[in-house]
């Protein structure tokens, strides 16, 4: 994924952290990867961590698989299943 992908809503971008981020998947030795991350560390882009505060959920007994829920809120219905 580049810096200018779908899942960066505060719209970073950065053309040499693209080229490492490249490298990184092409490139075999761990050289590519301590680039990436030190280039990166440098300047980080926003990072959204979501805190749950108060969040409830009531899950029907028969509904099994919903645990433990993701802390960014991804919902996994492939993983659920209904037993009697």
């Amino acid at each position: 994924m580049r810096t200018g992908g779908s899942r960066n809503p505060s719209k970073f971008s950065d053309p040499k952290l693209d080229q490492l981020i490249a490298q990184t998947t092409t490139d075999s030795s761990l050289k590519a990867i301590q680039q990436y991350e030190d280039y990166g560390a440098q300047d980080l882009p926003v990072l959204w961590t979501p805190v749950a505060q108060g969040q409830l959920s009531e899950i029907r007994t028969s509904l099994h698989g919903t645990g433990p829920q993701d802390p960014i809120f991804n919902l996994t219905p492939e993983s659920w299943f209904f037993t009697k």
